[in-house]
């Protein structure tokens, strides 16, 4: 079974937006191309593992965030001696 988050990008629109018994691909795969087909649509939950999940998603993304507006001074002795 493939998670939404462990499909390569390019393949994720194909095989999520597919319907059941539906074929998907050829998409590329370490060793070649793979064929795929939908056996079976599982309604997602909301459930303990879900919601670990999600607060693991949002925390990087929060986290990448901070660290792209983040902004570093660096203080290394005495200013006169490192203003020149």
């Amino acid at each position: 079974m493939i998670e939404r988050r462990q499909a390569e990008p390019a393949l994720r629109g194909q095989l999520f937006a597919a319907a059941r018994d539906q074929l998907v691909g050829p998409a590329p795969v370490e060793t070649g191309y793979a064929l795929m087909c939908v056996l079976a649509i599982t309604p997602s939950q909301l459930d303990d593992r879900t919601r670990t999940i999600i607060k693991e998603i949002l925390f990087k993304d929060w986290l990448a965030e901070k660290r792209q507006a983040a902004r570093i001074d660096w203080c290394w002795g005495n200013a006169s001696k490192t203003s020149t």
